[in-house]
């Protein structure tokens, strides 16, 4: 008798996108996360207006993932967010099943 291989592959993404006001006296803290299920699991990169973001690059900022219950989560900080930091950011979420993009619009002003 034959065996039966069965397989099965997902892709959720628990995020949508969304525009995101900094208006702070020091230019504060910029915090942006997307959670995520998927199977294989899934590589996240973030950007910035199209371009990579690498955090040895640039200062204070830092990519980290997480997982709880089942539920993945990469979350971007930016210490001192520069001013011209803003633009459009992307959580690009990919496995063998495909990919999706979460789009956050930052817009940063910062008081004197």
């Amino acid at each position: 008798m034959g065996s039966i291989i069965l397989q099965f592959y997902i892709l959720d993404i628990h995020a949508q996108s969304t525009t995101v006001h900094v208006d702070t006296t020091m230019c504060g803290v910029l915090a942006l996360n997307c959670s995520y299920i998927g199977f294989p699991s899934p590589n996240v990169s973030w950007t910035l207006n199209g371009i990579p973001l690498n955090t040895a690059a640039y200062n204070d900022l830092n990519i980290e993932s997480s997982m709880m219950d089942d539920v993945n989560t990469s979350m971007l900080t930016w210490l001192n967010v520069p001013d011209k930091a803003g633009g459009r950011y992307s959580c690009i979420i990919a496995n063998t099943v495909g990919f999706t993009n979460v789009y956050f619009y930052v817009a940063i002003k910062c008081k004197i």
